[in-house]
């Protein structure tokens, strides 16, 4: 274990490991520092905030409410949150929790809102922004795409229906009866919380900064927990405590789509195989903290590995955990052990030949995701909000060097010659297809230039023309720089901007693409300047006034 968790000394942040094993603590440690001021080392009592991770607690107070009849989880939605719109579809709370439902992801709308994660947001805040919005990313249904946006409208659920906040619903019907003395949901930013890690993001030089969150909504995230208080959790998968002798089907019973596929995803939980045996798991990434919380029930096993570094793969940390653990056990029967197994390679390519990694950029065409592909004193990849290096495999691809997560690359060319991308990282495949760049003169760039009221964003963009690229402000002054893709189409992050051009050439509105959110369509403001966007500004706040 402790060469698993080498990377981690005296001087770094680092992680929080427990191994569970029959209901007992197998293997507790601390690795690393929990706060790099006070030097502060990391113990399995540390409480980390674990992202996402934190969605099966929700769902689980969900499925007690539905066990009590006081709510099910085929109804519409909007029985319990009548403010949301009317989409003309009912969207159910399984959908929700299965992320089939198409809602837009509330994180995504706020952030490219200008709302930074260090400003203070509110639940408040959070439902009046999904309630402006007039469309879903899709029919319910009909694909699966992760949204955080379910979870905590479902957080909004459980207090109406309880009529307590997620807070003390947690705390009297799950953390408090099943001894998790340290857990809780935390919705407010200020509150001190005793023996908590703070959270770090790697900067230049080899040094730190602190990467703090300030949101307040819960239920698609804002657990705060330990490797010690975990023990318990996982325990109760095997042997309910907290929800009676259904919930652990109740909350593996994996989400299918309208067509009858299986989207591999439980209640706030991933189901999968290794190694020949079920994984159940789920991840967490959010400001400076990662997680990962994985079960193997038919060897009953459980880890968790709660880390303070944004550039941490705790996911890959969780299952290099558990493979120590299943070769030990294989290896009293005669198997190899973990030390002897060579690493497992990338998935097989399919639909295309490989060869030779292509500078370029690329896209998926479903998610809208894009990967930017430089060759220049070796290779790197903008992929995961970051720019990484990629080293070259006897078998053709690339592993990801020092990057938030574990992924493996390839370059295939298809029967056209065309070329694609693909990933595998965290037990996905994905495929991004090579772009034909148009790059716009000039006198192209100055067409897009004016404002566009993103009336669903509750925010104006303004276009403007630097350095021979398009661009705009944020509210900090820092200018973000839009790159052309194809042509009336911009890139800055995972931002993709559209334009739907008029057949005077001049565009009539940008659509954003942003990931988890689709389609924000932000008509042109006639005339632009400082007077459009006040006159826009204040007829949204009229139309505020007039709702409340």
């Amino acid at each position: 274990m402790d060469r698993v968790f080498a990377a981690f000394g005296p001087t770094t942040p680092g992680c929080a490991v427990g191994v569970y094993r029959g209901g007992a603590n197998e293997f507790q440690k601390g690795y690393g520092l929990a706060n790099l001021e006070t030097l502060t080392p990391i113990s399995p009592q540390t409480v980390f905030d674990i992202g996402s991770t934190s969605k099966q607690f929700t769902a689980a107070a969900i499925v007690l409410l539905a066990q009590e009849g006081k709510l099910s989880l085929d109804e519409d939605v909007r029985s319990y949150l009548p403010e949301l719109p009317d989409y003309g579809t009912p969207v159910t709370i399984r959908q929700m929790l299965h992320h089939t439902a198409g809602l837009r992801d509330y994180v995504t709308l706020l952030t490219f809102a200008d709302v930074d994660y260090g400003d203070v947001s509110t639940p408040a805040q959070a439902l009046a922004m999904l309630a402006r919005q007039h469309h879903l990313n899709n029919r319910p249904g009909e694909r699966f795409l992760y949204s955080n946006s379910g979870y905590f409208l479902a957080t909004q659920i459980v207090e109406r229906v309880s009529g307590l906040s997620m807070r003390a619903f947690a705390q009297q019907r799950m953390f408090g009866p099943l001894g998790m003395a340290n857990t809780f949901y935390k919705d407010d930013h200020a509150e001190v919380v005793a023996r908590r890690a703070s959270g770090y993001a790697p900067a230049e030089g080899g040094r730190y900064r602190v990467a703090e969150s300030n949101w307040e909504e819960t239920g698609d995230g804002g657990v705060q927990t330990s490797v010690a208080d975990l023990s318990n959790w996982i325990a109760n998968f095997a042997k309910p405590k907290v929800g009676g002798a259904t919930f652990t089907r109740d909350m593996e019973r994996v989400g299918v789509l309208d067509d009858g596929r299986p989207t591999g995803y439980a209640l706030g939980l991933m189901v999968s195989t290794r190694q020949g045996l079920r994984m159940v798991h789920h991840g967490g990434s959010w400001a400076g903290y990662r997680a990962e919380v994985v079960r193997f029930p038919e060897a009953d096993l459980g880890v968790a590995t709660l880390c303070n570094n944004a550039n941490v793969d705790a996911s890959a940390l969780a299952i290099a955990t558990a493979d120590v653990w299943l070769a030990d056990t294989r290896t009293a029967k005669g198997s190899v052990g973990a030390k002897d197994q060579p690493k497992p390679a990338a998935a097989p390519a399919s639909g295309g030949k490989p060869v030779a990694a292509s500078a370029g950029t690329f896209r998926n065409a479903e998610t809208g995701s894009l990967r930017r592909v430089e060759i220049e004193d070796g290779t790197w990849i903008e992929a995961f909000g970051g720019r990484f290096r990629l080293a070259g495999r006897p078998d053709g691809g690339f592993d990801l060097v020092d990057g938030p997560f574990d992924a493996t690359f390839r370059f295939l060319a298809g029967p056209a010659g065309e070329i694609e991308l693909e990933q595998v990282a965290m037990e996905r495949t994905t495929r991004f297809a090579k772009l034909q760049l148009h790059n716009p003169s000039e006198p192209e760039l100055e067409r897009y230039v004016g404002d566009y009221d993103c009336e669903e964003l509750g925010i104006v963009y303004r276009l403007l023309i630097k350095d021979d690229a398009l661009y705009r402000t944020n509210r900090l002054g820092e200018p973000e720089m839009f790159r052309p893709l194809q042509q009336h189409e911009f890139s800055f992050g995972n931002l993709t901007i559209r334009f739907d051009m008029g057949t005077d050439g001049v565009p009539r509105a940008a659509r954003l693409d942003i990931g988890r959110v689709k389609d924000v369509r932000c008509p042109r403001l006639p005339g632009g300047g400082h007077a459009a966007v006040a006159g826009a500004a204040a007829q949204r706040q009229a139309g505020e006034d007039q709702r409340s």
